[in-house]
């Protein structure tokens, strides 16, 4: 069942080559030696183009509002059928 919360990407430690990870998307980036500056710095940078992805898929709305018809069936019209 998927998730009802959306949480951000979270900063990890790959146990076994002690690289610094973020998921995002499904994907594993290495952002290179964990607690380093670089690593983090490189996170910021990978959760920044995240979001922006993010909010960009989130500003199209999937029926555009005043797109809806008269000749739309409703929910009512298809049970009474």
């Amino acid at each position: 069942m998927p998730k009802l919360v959306t949480r951000g990407p979270k900063y990890s430690r790959h146990k076994a080559s002690g690289q610094a990870i973020v998921k995002v998307g499904g994907r594993v980036h290495y952002l290179g030696p964990h607690g380093s500056p670089e690593s983090k710095t490189r996170f910021q940078e990978v959760v920044s183009k995240w979001q922006a992805e993010q909010a960009t898929a989130g500003n199209v709305p999937a029926i555009l509002p005043g797109t809806v018809t008269e000749a739309t069936t409703t929910i009512v019209e298809l049970i009474a059928d």
